[in-house]
């Protein structure tokens, strides 16, 4: 690969490639370097003119610069093995991933993530020349930029689309399979009136995901939202800063405008989630065309608002400064609003996404360090117990999952799956269905190890060794010590 970038660290590695950090001994600034596997592991590099085709799709798109995208830095062809790479920006951040595994996005940060989403998908195709979801949408390679880098949802691009790889992925099919998953909707029927207005637009684009365009997919969210149509996308918003904060935009009267001036303070990142969630309210009557920030600004007409008495907002975390005088808080009731409305605003979008982004961060250092206490505790607990456990210690051994231990106890009675493919050993009567047990795969296992050669051994006293296999299953884990040969079972 390209001497410019030192490689320091192996981040990933899949069947499609390797993701490095390195640094960009250019600018002195951090890199991501993906090596592709275009056709697996072991399918070896491009052919000559495939080559060709990927470093001139590169060189192209290589000129996009969107805060939703992560920008190209270089991109070109291992001369060694033909194997393309990539070096992009390194967005510091938490993956989307691990924010769908706490809880689903509501509604208004599902929309921002697909107006995101669409809005360079249509940048890109211009580039290019034809339409396709030119992005990666699997969650762990969305990245949700860290409060400090002024950074929201960032997409990497899908170099292998760019040589005509996956092509049976081109259409919006895989729009549809993000927005299930970022709302939790995977495998459900919805309803039009689902999230605002995105269930009814879900299920025409299910419908629909490999004829429409993105266009089309663009103005059909507007028309479920009840929104103004998005205006075309002619360029990028704003080219994506690496060396230096971005500017503060100039606020304007409508969400886009204000989900970038918020961008421009840099704290749209992980305190941008409660920003989204404040203009919740507003999405049926704004735009969610976020390319209309280049559009001149315009006067706010003055709109006639419910007051209330007022409200005392939420404290902002110490390390934030002291904000200037807010106006009286209101209370805003817009009828067409998802359920979440009314919404109290008491503090500043800025305020608000601030506390939140160090809430965040706060919750997630002390689930960290509670997982590092417990597994402490664990080890601690394994080490005392020399390796040999009862059915009393099913939660510790559902723990340590591929750690070779002894299971002992009186046999009460040997048991089998639903299948009938697996028995189990039983240490208690009518044991929970929790409880650690032996477990023997019938099929790859001889005559020594059936049923019937066991069952004399009820009501003896054994230890029994293998490794623990962890069966999770409605919410549950159970500990099965997998036993392979008749060794593992000594009578004590």
């Amino acid at each position: 690969m390209n001497r410019r970038f030192q490689i320091e660290d192996l981040i990933v590695q899949d069947s499609s490639g390797v993701v490095f950090h390195a640094i960009d001994q250019e600018t002195g600034l951090p890199a991501a370097v993906r090596r592709l596997f275009p056709f697996g592991v072991n399918g070896g590099g491009l052919e000559a003119a495939e080559q060709e085709v990927y470093q001139l799709a590169i060189d192209k798109i290589s000129e996009v610069k969107h805060p939703a995208l992560r920008a190209i830095l270089l991109g070109g062809i291992d001369p060694v093995d033909g194997l393309p790479f990539l070096a992009t920006e390194w967005v510091e951040g938490a993956t989307l991933q691990s924010f769908v595994d706490k809880e689903p996005l509501s509604s208004g940060e599902a929309v921002y993530l697909i107006t995101q989403a669409l809005e360079v998908c249509g940048l890109l195709s211009q580039t290019l020349g034809r339409e396709s979801v030119w992005v990666e949408t699997d969650l762990s390679t969305i990245v949700i930029g860290a409060a400090e880098t002024g950074r929201g949802f960032t997409f990497w691009v899908s170099p292998m689309k760019c040589i005509g790889k996956n092509d049976g992925q081109r259409g919006l099919e895989l729009i549809v399979t993000l927005v299930e998953h970022v709302l939790g909707w995977r495998g459900k029927a919805v309803l039009d009136q689902d999230g605002g207005g995105l269930g009814a637009w879900l299920k025409w684009l299910r419908l629909t995901a490999a004829s429409t365009t993105l266009a089309q997919a663009r103005e059909k969210l507007a028309e479920s939202l009840n929104v103004a149509a998005p205006s075309p996308v002619r360029r990028a918003v704003r080219q994506a800063e690496r060396s230096t904060p971005p500017k503060k935009l100039k606020k304007k009267s409508n969400l886009p405008a204000i989900l970038a001036s918020i961008t421009g303070l840099g704290v749209l990142a992980l305190g941008g989630f409660a920003l989204i969630k404040w203009n919740e309210s507003k999405l049926s009557s704004e735009s969610v065309a976020l390319a209309a920030t280049e559009a001149p600004a315009t006067e706010e007409k003055p709109t006639k608002k419910k007051k209330s008495a007022p409200v005392d907002p939420e404290p902002a975390p110490s390390s934030v400064p002291e904000p200037e005088p807010t106006p009286e808080p209101e209370v805003i009731v817009n009828k067409e609003a998802p359920p979440e409305a009314p919404i109290v605003l008491g503090e500043t979008p800025e305020q608000k996404a601030s506390r939140r982004a160090a809430e965040f961060l706060d919750i997630s250092h002390k689930e960290s360090t509670a997982k590092e206490t417990k597994a402490a505790e664990q080890k601690a607990a394994m080490t005392e117990k020399g390796g040999v456990f009862t059915i009393a210690d099913s939660e510790l051994l559902a723990s340590q999952d591929g750690t070779e231990v002894s299971l002992q106890g009186t046999l009460s009675e040997i048991g089998k799956s639903t299948s009938g493919k697996t028995l189990y050993l039983l240490f208690s009567q009518k044991a929970a269905r929790n409880e650690a047990r032996g477990s023997i795969l019938i099929s790859s296992v001889g005559a020594d190890l059936s049923e019937e050669s066991l069952t004399p051994l009820i009501g003896r006293n054994l230890k029994i060794t293998g490794k623990i296999k962890v069966d999770t299953f409605q919410g549950m884990n159970r500990p099965l010590i997998v036993i392979e040969k008749r060794a593992s079972i000594e009578l004590q």
